[in-house]
């Protein structure tokens, strides 16, 4: 599972990761694979193996090539070197899985499994599929090996192989062999079979002279030129790294002194790096020259024995370390490194694996090996035995069954080898060739082997059972040898004869005729010739084999001696039949299918022999048997093979023309054995003459009556032969003849048939014949014709009446009906049907006029051909009816019917169907009154009455009867009709209360003079009682007024009291009582409330909750003007227009939503129940409340406004506030002026004053009017101007120079007026400083001044609207003007910024001007100073474009002060410079009054982006740094909607979701420096919806959650939501929702009631107060909110059930599902509720709709420990276990009653086709009378049930007493069968007595099918009978036929479908029939 596939395989390289891990086992032993001799390993993403491999296993093959080619130009693959073998593989699996991915990937793992790993092996294809065929997976595959032969075999074939390859492969495999196909190719490289040692380190650096040599081998330093190294000093080598401290050691070659420039060392171990060191004293020191020395040396080899002839891989561990270029050799021991190589040198690997090949046997080799450049050097401590033999001795010569001695010599012979000789000549196969001898040989190399077969060529075969490597088989082809015996000897078959017969001996050596040979009977031992009894059978000299057979026998045995006195041994294997047959014999043979015995002493027959007629003279052989002559026939012996049996044979003689010819009788021939052995025997002494018949005249008879017979040709040429006549299935044994046998005289005989039959065969015996022969050619064959029944035929009058006559040979017939007494000379007469015709089945159809009234008919046939007879056993009668014509009823009244007619008796039925009706089904129903079955007869001569209750639940009119007689069919009578009188409908009728309502109702048989009331149905027991008298209240009684036609009626009512609960009494013309119709109901509607005024505001949505009776979903409101009197000018859009009620969850509230768009007063309520007229209500009134007038003007900032408001519903209760424009809600702003309460001025009149504090100018602010408890209206159209100048920030002039100033800021234009003055100034003096005078705004809202003064922090006077003076002037403190001197180094300074504009109490903070001109600031740099309130400063930096200053540190109290740059007088300044006041507002504020206390949202997803969040706390302001400071993640800027608010709004930060982040901090800072000390958690969470529960709810239910939603990760921030989302995309929000952190789980509470309507929603959850939506896993979970009203239920099946339970019910009705959803402990929702229980009773499953539609739930009512009590309970429907307003309250009752006992029935026993009428006597059979549904008129028979067995019978027919039932028993199998009784149909539960009733059934029974039903893939109709085996309709078990043999036209039609081919259909057991379907197939699922 989740296995994803296989990487694809197009190149060599190792497997991606994603291959599956290996997992399976290996043989024990196996140490890893072989190390990789080129190439880089697999990457480290290929699976580790965890495998062993098979014992034995050595390692993997050699890798055939060194170094991986280059990437640029990659070599040729090579040809696969090695033995071939072709390897099975059976892997479990279906081939339809086998693909070129599947081949590819299982090519991969099998050459992993063989260490073919590289990519140049890949590439190679060492592993080739050959096919690929089906069953399980049958895989041929090709694999090439490269290393030891055994090594392979323990691969496939030894212990653990199959896990091993199990686990490889990662499939279960069945079976695997493997065979060679070819010898091997010369050998590749070799790997190693070990691990090899670790690669060496790198050397370390060397700067010197290298010098290397091998271990044990002098070499010699040369210091010649070296004048460093003079002669006389002391050297010696030293281990690495260095001289200091070494000291000489012998091992390393001692103390040298260099003497002659040359010095020579002998170093005994390997070493690497050893340095040379110079000793002086006793101390070492390192030499004038550098020397380095690595000695190398062979410490181990991985063999010292091996094979001769075979690939030997050897591994030799080299120090210090193995290189590429070493090369190894083997030498004789006596020899030095210069000898030849014994098995030539060869390169080692840099892992030190070599390969060696050696010819022949050798001892004691010694190893020589050559380190890079040096020569050859001995390491005889490694020697090397090549096992293999020299020679071997044979003592005499080897012969088949004896045993021979032999010697063996050579290298490695020991006791314990193995000597095997195989038979054959391919030397590479000693493990599988055929093994013809062996044995083990013991000391001295002796072995005695005995052979089991002869062979002229055997190859030794030698194992050493000391090699180190184990057992492996060497081929010795050289030394073949000869093994003598006899292989074969013919003929196989000989005749038994008294002279000798020569025999054929072949084999191996057996040309000596010393020899001797023998024979002896089968199951016989050699011992009498041991004995040297002589005997016709031997011994004899092979030079002259001659024996005498005399007598025949089957299997005589050889025995073999060698010379003259050896041991015979038996040879099992090489045999002779001998066939004898004696005496003279003649046969006759019928020209049919005859048997013929091949009589006398027929020795020797066997099964498979063949036998055979020729003419005389003609030779026996292949071609001699002739067709014409019965063919070859084969011999079946008489008692089994052996001496002394005869034999039989049957032949068919076809050809009569040849045996006409004959002029002698025919010999028999004999072929012997199989069809290969071609001996053929001739016996001319047994004879043959055949006979022959071609007719049998004439071909038909009938039965009883005489026929003379002619035979054609006359048998016998007037010899008596006999002959009689046979069923067609018979054989000829005379005790199944048909006829007596009688005796053809002349070729003719008079033959009278008994009894009938078809193609009667004829069974003659000729004179001398053996037996009778049976002839069933067409021409002989005859019929024998006979109609015999039905004994009775019943006919009704003027109904058609098919009759199927039984007999044989009927067909193409004609028949006609006589009276009785009558002669069928007469002819047939109209009035009985006349003469009709019988078809090829057997039936015919006849209508008769007139009933018979008591005439008995007789049956007058006439067969094709013959001449008519009567049969009187066969009658016939006609019933006919004469009244009632016409019959009129009321529904649920029972009626009684008298029926008059011929043929009328009690246990006649009759039933009403439909008036279309052509003919009657013999299927009525209930509802139509079901079958009745007549009592009560009387009766006359010629006619009866007899009678019939009806009791119908549906009207119709014209209803035709259909009647049957007796046990026939029904029969339609269209001229019998039945009026049935209902009322049908409509099922719910809304009549307003007060207002005259013509109510219409349907129906059957209505009339005007018909009456109607309606009355209330009782609280109490739900029960119509129409005997009460009609309430006036509620329309009194009234008479139709009119009627239309008999389905429609109207009459006029006036209801003036409301109700839901009336219902319908009807009284149709002319009968007595009124009819009740509980389910046709009424409702008296009213509006009674709300009871106070409504009210709204003009232009919002608002919500209505109307009280009443008979509220509905859909009905339609609206509201009227105050003087309406009626609704007759319907709906105005000012007053909201018409408006759906959308929510009545029960019938006495309804919730609708309207929007006004004019104010209004007492407006009237007019309400429109259901498609009734609106009603005008004036009690319930509506005010519309609006502003509709607003006055005021633009206003400055810090100017208060005053607002005057117009329109109706103002009260002093009221608020009003503004918004900005882009403000996406109404939210007061105390920036804004805040909420101000409305001041009541007079009659709809009010005002309120406002104040925008600085900073808050803006144009279009919105008003927001809040009327007293009713929702906020934003008037966009109602909008107020703010105006303000927001820069610049600060100026810079130069005195007596001009200054142009732009001004910003909403509503500056064009014409305002401006000057500037000192602080302490008032802007109304129009005081303008060093006479700028006051400035006109200009275009561009530009002003020039000119200062004639210098001076510091001048403010802005502006006035908005110039001399208009619209607006006084106002000071704007923030706008200020320095005057300075041309050389001050701001003079042509401009400031753009201030940042911060604050500092926090006791912390000293940088504060950042920014602008520009501030190059002569920054050449004054170290005079530029920074004054904070008098406190000044240095200037931190200066800068072109900023210059930054450190505030002191604040006091402890929050103040203002300015801020201003000054730079210091230079030295020979003139003028002192004039500060430049930026700011006269830095505050200090206290930081420790700032908090923040909440953040919405309060947390969000992670991964979302673009985060608003509103941050709310106290004294926010913004001092130029305002951010949202976050632990982990960047800061984010804040913004402060308007000064004074405690709201703040930032981004928030973007969290990665894989992040591992908690919940992140947040703080406020004010001035982006100083941070609040409070904080919040900001939470950050990952979570999913998965599933929900349930998934439905009633509307306007809230004591239960509408929905819980599961999923993963919730946290609970306490703000989640859900969102409700609707079809057309309406949302709607739940009113709570509770997390569950621990269960993960959402309950959310449905919406308000008048935000959701019937419908489906899907439902979103929230965590965060739905701003962000939490992702679903898939889809959406879904809701569906629907109305309890449309939930009804109308009828529950069974209607009653034993008092102790256990009933599964099935309630009918409408508005059914199943709200169950598959979320973790999500509940059962759809239950059916007992005795109003309020909970889930029962849990209930939702069934398929029936047929008529109506939905449909089962409830199992549980069975009771103690029984409940006797009587009725009622039982609803819930959709949601109980919840309130989800049960239906439809009054649907269940009776619970005592199980009835049951006493007896009779008759005990009846015919197994059914049909037996019984009584089955007891108690308490009507306990179902009192279910209410029986009262309403459903007939107790439609529940009650008999069942016999297993067999339920049909519905009772008669009616049902307390103490008895009548009932017709069904079908059943033969035996004595329980028989029980059922009151609801269901629940077989009667009190048996204590030997149970029983019913015994005999014989057998029609098949009744008990089901039909697909498989599991719908491919197959499945039709099952009961388990009485059927005769499969004639069909073979298990083979296909032709559907229709067991289905009818109908069923095959559907079948069959649009296909072209009929169906075939086939039995798999003898009561299943199974039809295979195609997809044209008419028949499907469903």
């Amino acid at each position: 599972p989740g296995f994803s596939g296989f990487p694809p395989l197009s190149t060599g390289a190792p497997p991606s990761s994603s291959f599956p891990p290996f997992s399976g086992a290996s043989p024990p032993g196996f140490s890893g694979f072989p190390p990789l001799s080129t190439g880089a390993p697999p990457s480290s993403s290929f699976p580790p193996f965890s495998g062993a491999s098979p014992p034995g296993f050595s390692g993997f093959p050699p890798l055939s090539t060194g170094a991986p080619p280059s990437a640029s130009s990659p070599p040729p693959p090579p040809s696969p070197p090695g033995d071939a073998f072709i390897v099975t593989w059976a892997l479990a699996g279906e081939l339809s899985e086998w693909d070129s991915r599947q081949e590819a990937e299982f090519v991969f793992n099998v050459e992993t499994g063989l260490g073919y790993t590289s990519e140049v092996q890949r590439q190679a294809e060492f592993v080739q599929v050959i096919s690929v065929v089906s069953g399980s997976i049958v895989v041929d595959t090709r694999i090439f090996w490269t290393g030891d032969f055994q090594d392979f075999t323990n691969l496939f074939a030894g212990e653990g192989a199959l896990a091993y390859w199990e686990g490889t492969l990662g499939r279960n495999i069945t079976s695997l062999s493997a065979q060679s196909t070819r010898p091997p190719s010369p050998p590749p490289s070799p790997p190693p079979s070990r691990p090899p040692p670790p690669s060496a380190p790198p050397p370390p650096p060397r700067d010197g002279v290298s010098v290397e040599a091998a271990v044990a081998v002098d070499f010699s330093l040369d210091f010649d030129g070296v004048d460093v190294m003079p002669d006389g000093i002391d050297i010696f080598w030293a281990p690495s790294p260095g001289c200091e401290g070494a000291q000489p050691s012998e091992i390393l070659g001692g103390l040298q002194t260099i003497d002659g420039r040359q010095v020579e060392f002998r170093v005994l171990e390997a070493v690497r790096a050893a340095v040379l060191c110079e000793l002086v004293g006793e101390a070492a020191q390192d030499p004038p020259a550098n020397y380095f020395l690595d000695v190398f040396g062979v410490t181990g080899a991985s063999r010292s024995s091996v094979r001769q002839s075979t690939n030997v891989n050897i591994t030799f561990d080299v120090a210090p370390f193995s290189r590429p270029g070493d090369l190894a050799k083997w030498v004789p021991a006596e020899s030095d490194c210069t000898a030849e190589a014994v098995g030539g040198a060869q390169p080692v690997s840099d892992q030190g694996l070599a390969s060696f090949f050696f010819d022949a046997p050798a001892s004691g080799l010694v190893l020589c090996f050559k380190f890079g450049d040096l020569p050859f050097a001995p390491f005889t401590l490694f020697s090397l035995s090549v096992f293999g033999l020299t020679g071997f001795q044979q003592q005499g010569s080897a012969v088949r069954g004896f045993g021979t001695n032999f010697s063996f010599s050579g290298v490695g012979v020991s006791s314990g080898d193995l000597a095997r000789f195989v038979s054959t000549d391919d030397a590479a196969d000693c493990a599988n060739a055929p093994v013809i001898g062996e044995a083990l040989v013991a000391a001295g190399g002796e072995a005695t082997i005995v052979f089991s077969a002869a062979a002229a060529s055997a190859t030794l075969c030698y194992g050493f059972a000391t090699l180190d490597s184990g057992l492996a088989f060497v081929a010795f082809t050289i030394l073949p040898i000869a093994v003598s015996g006899i292989l074969e000897v013919s003929p196989s078959f000989l005749l038994a004869s008294e002279e000798s017969a020569m025999l054929q001996f072949s084999g191996v050596g057996v040309a000596e005729s010393e020899d001797r040979a023998g024979w002896v009977a089968a199951g016989a031992d050699c011992t009498e010739l041991e004995e040297g009894v002589a005997s016709p059978l031997g011994p004899f000299t092979l030079d002259a084999p001659s024996f005498t057979f005399a007598t025949g026998g089957a299997g005589f045995r050889l025995c073999y001696a060698r010379g003259e006195t050896g041991a015979f041994v038996l040879y099992e294997d090489i045999t002779v039949d001998v066939v004898a047959v004696e005496d003279s014999t003649h046969a006759v043979a019928a020209l049919m299918n005859s048997r013929v015995v091949i009589p006398g002493a027929a020795l020797g027959l066997r099964e498979g022999d063949i036998a055979f007629w020729v003419t005389e003279g003609t030779e026996c052989n292949a071609g001699a048997a002739l067709n014409i002559f019965g063919g070859a026939a084969p011999v079946t012996p008489f008692g089994g093979e052996g001496a002394g049996t005869a034999g039989e044979a049957r032949f068919l003689f076809p050809s009569i023309p040849a045996v006409d010819a004959l002029d002698a009788p025919l010999q028999l021939c004999l072929r012997l054995g199989g069809e290969e052995s071609g001996f053929y025997a001739s016996f001319p002494r047994v004879t043959l003459t055949p006979r022959y018949l071609t007719a049998a005249r004439p071909a038909r008879a009938v039965v009883n009556v005489a026929k003379t017979v002619t035979l054609e040709p006359s048998p016998g040429d007037g010899v008596v032969d006999n002959a009689f006549w046979t069923t067609s299935n018979s054989s000829c044994a005379q005790s199944r003849a048909l006829t007596s046998v009688f005796t053809f005289r002349s070729g003719s005989a008079s033959v009278t048939f008994p009894t009938a039959g078809l193609n009667l065969n004829l069974c003659v015996r000729f004179e001398d014949a053996v037996d009778f022969a049976l002839y069933t050619n067409e021409g002989v064959q005859k019929d024998a014709v006979d109609v015999t029944g039905p004994a009775n035929t019943i006919a009704v009058a003027g109904v058609p009446e098919t009759v199927q006559f039984e007999g044989v040979g009927l067909g193409d017939d004609t028949a006609f009906w006589v009276e009785s007494g009558e002669d069928c000379g007469s002819g047939p007469r109209d009035v009985w049907g006349g003469s009709f015709s019988v078809d090829a089945s057997g039936e015919g159809q006849f209508t008769a006029v007139n009933a018979s009234a008591g005439t008995e008919l007789v049956l007058c046939y006439t067969f094709a051909d013959e001449t008519t007879a009567s049969r009187f056993s066969i009658n016939a009668d006609v019933y006919g009816l004469t009244g009632p014509k016409f019959t009129r009823l009321i529904t649920n009244v029972p009626v009684t019917i008298t029926f008059e007619g011929w043929g009328v008796t009690a246990g006649d039925a009759a039933y009403w169907t439909t008036p279309d009706a052509t003919f009657c089904s013999g299927v009525a129903s209930l509802n139509l009154g079901g079958v009745q079955v007549l009592d009560s007869v009387s009766s006359t001569t010629f006619s009866a009455t007899a009678r019939a209750s009806f009791q119908m639940l549906t009207g119709n009119i014209g209803r035709k009867l259909c009647y049957r007689f007796g046990s026939e069919p029904f029969a339609l009578f269209p001229d019998f009709t039945l009026n049935a009188l209902r009322v049908t409908g409509p099922a719910l009728t809304v009549a307003v209360v007060d207002v005259q309502r013509s109510i219409a109702l349907t129906g059957f048989g209505m009339n005007a003079a018909d009456r109607v009331k309606w009355i209330q149905v009782s609280s109490e027991t739900g029960l119509l009682d129409c005997t009460q008298t009609s309430l006036a209240a509620f329309g009194g009684t009234r008479t139709v007024a009119s009627a239309t036609g008999l389905v429609q009626s109207t009459s006029l009512f006036t209801f003036t009291s409301p109700s839901t609960a009336l219902a319908l009494c009807y009284q149709h013309r002319g009968e007595g009582t009124f009819q009740p119709y509980p389910s046709i109901r009424l409702w008296a509607a009213t509006i009674t409330g709300p009871t106070t005024v409504q009210r709204a505001v003009a232009g919002v949505s608002t919500g209505v909750e109307f009280t009443g009776v008979g509220l509905r979903r859909g009905d339609i409101a609206f509201w009227v003007p105050s003087g309406a009197t009626d609704c007759t000018a319907g709906a105005t859009a000012g007053l909201g227009g018409s408006f759906e009620v959308t929510n009545s969850p029960v019938n006495t509230v309804g919730a609708a939503r309207f929007t006004p768009t004019a104010t209004s007063s007492g407006a009237k309520l007019c309400y429109r129940f259901g498609a009734q007229p609106a009603k005008l209500y004036s009690a319930v009134t509506l005010d519309v409340y609006g502003v509709t007038a607003f006055q005021a003007r633009s206003v400055v900032v810090a100017e208060p406004l005053q607002v005057t408001f117009s329109g109706r519903g103002l009260s002093s209760a009221d608020t009003a506030y503004f918004v900005a424009p882009t403000a996406t809600s109404c939210v007061p702003r105390a920036g804004l002026g805040g909420a101000q309460a409305v001041t009541i001025t007079g009659e709809g009149s009010g005002q309120a004053t406002f104040t925008f504090v600085r900073g808050s100018g803006l144009l279009g602010y919105h008003l927001c009017y809040s009327f007293a408890g009713l929702a906020v209206r934003r008037y966009t159209s109602f909008t107020v101007d703010v105006y303000a100048v927001t820069a610049p920030l600060a100026s810079i002039a130069v005195e007596q120079t001009q200054r142009s100033i732009t001004f910003v800021g909403p509503g500056v234009a064009a014409g305002d007026q401006a000057y500037f003055t000192e602080s302490e100034a008032a802007c109304d003096t129009l005081a303008a400083f060093g006479s700028s005078g006051v400035q006109v705004v200009r275009t561009g809202n530009v002003a020039d001044f000119t200062f004639s003064l210098v001076s510091a922090g001048l403010q802005l006077c502006y006035r908005f609207g110039g001399a208009a003076a619209l607006h006084p002037w106002r000071r704007f403190p923030g706008i200020i003007m320095s005057v300075t001197f041309p050389a001050d180094p701001f003079a042509n300074a401009r400031f753009s910024g201030l940042a911060p504009t604050g500092a926090a109490l006791g912390e000293a903070t940088n504060v950042t001007v920014t602008g520009n001109g501030f190059g002569a600031a920054v050449a004054a740099e170290g005079r530029i100073r920074c004054t904070f309130g008098g406190v000044s400063s240095l200037a931190v930096s200066v800068s072109l474009a900023a210059i930054v200053c450190r505030s002191p540190v604040p006091a402890t109290a929050s103040s203002t002060v300015s801020f201003s740059l000054v730079a210091d007088q230079a030295p020979g300044d003139e003028h002192t410079n004039q500060a430049v006041i930026l700011s006269t507002e830095f505050a200090y504020f206290d930081m420790s009054a700032v908090s923040v206390t909440g953040v919405t949202p309060v947390g969000t997803p992670r991964g979302t982006t673009e985060a608003v969040l509103t941050v709310t706390g106290t004294g926010f302001a913004d001092y130029g740094g305002l951010l949202c400071l976050f632990t982990g993640f960047p800061s984010s800027p804040a913004t402060l909607a308007s000064a004074g608010d405690s709201v703040i709004t930032c981004p928030g930060p973007y969290v990665s979701p894989v992040d591992p982040v908690e919940d992140i901090v947040l703080r406020l800072t004010l001035n982006g420096k100083a941070a609040t000390a409070t904080s919040l958690n900001y939470g950050q969470y990952t979570a999913i919806v998965r599933q929900g529960d349930p998934r439905g709810n009633p509307l306007g239910v809230f004591d239960a959650p509408a929905v819980t939603l599961y999923g993963d990760n919730f946290v609970d921030l306490g703000v989640a939501t859900c969102i409700f989302v609707a079809a057309d995309g309406t949302q709607s929000r739940s009113e709570t929702t509770t997390i569950d952190v621990a269960a993960s789980t959402a309950s959310c509470s449905s919406p308000p009631l008048a935000d959701v309507t019937v419908g489906t929603y899907d439902v979103f959850l929230s965590l965060n107060g739905g701003i962000d939506i939490e992702p679903n896993f898939f889809n959406p979970v879904t809701v569906q909110f629907y109305d309890v009203d449309e939930v009804v239920a109308t009828r529950i099946e069974p209607p009653g059930g034993p008092v102790f339970g256990g009933t599964s019910i099935t309630v009918f009705g409408s508005g059914f599902r199943s709200y169950t959803s598959s979320a973790p402990g999500a509940s059962r929702q759809l239950c059916c509720v007992l005795e109003n229980s309020g909970a889930c009773d029962v849990v209930a499953t939702l069934l398929v709709d029936a047929a008529d539609g109506s939905n449909r739930v089962r409830c199992n009512l549980p069975v009771m420990a103690v029984a409940a009590a006797e009587g009725a309970i009622s039982v609803e429907v819930t959709l949601n276990r109980g919840l309130t307003g989800s049960t239906t309250s439809s009054g649907l009752e269940f009776y619970r009653y005592e199980r009835p006992t049951l006493t007896a029935i009779a008759p005990l026993i009846g015919d197994a086709l059914g049909g037996t009428p019984t009584v089955i006597t007891g108690t308490g059979f009507r306990g179902l009378a009192d279910a209410p549904i029986l009262h309403a008129g459903a007939p107790l028979e439609q529940y009650l049930r008999v069942r016999y067995g297993p067999t339920v019978a049909d519905p009772p027919t008669y009616p049902i007493l307390d103490g008895s039932v009548a009932q017709i028993a069904p079908w059943g199998a033969e035996g004595s069968r329980a028989v029980t009784v059922s009151l609801n149909g269901q629940q077989y539960d009667a009190i048996q007595p204590s030997t149970p009733v029983a019913f015994t059934f005999v014989g057998l029974h029609a098949p009744s099918i008990i089901s039909a039903k697909f498989n599991a893939a719908a491919t197959t109709l499945i039709v099952r009978f009961d388990p009485q085996p059927t005769n499969r309709a004639g069909m073979p078990l298990g083979a296909l036929a032709l559907c229709s043999r067991v289905f009818d036209a109908a069923t095959v039609a559907l079948i069959q479908g649009a296909s072209a081919v009929p169906p075939t259909c086939y039995w798999p057991d003898d009561v299943t029939v199974v039809a295979p379907l195609n997809f044209q197939s008419a028949i499907t699922s469903g």
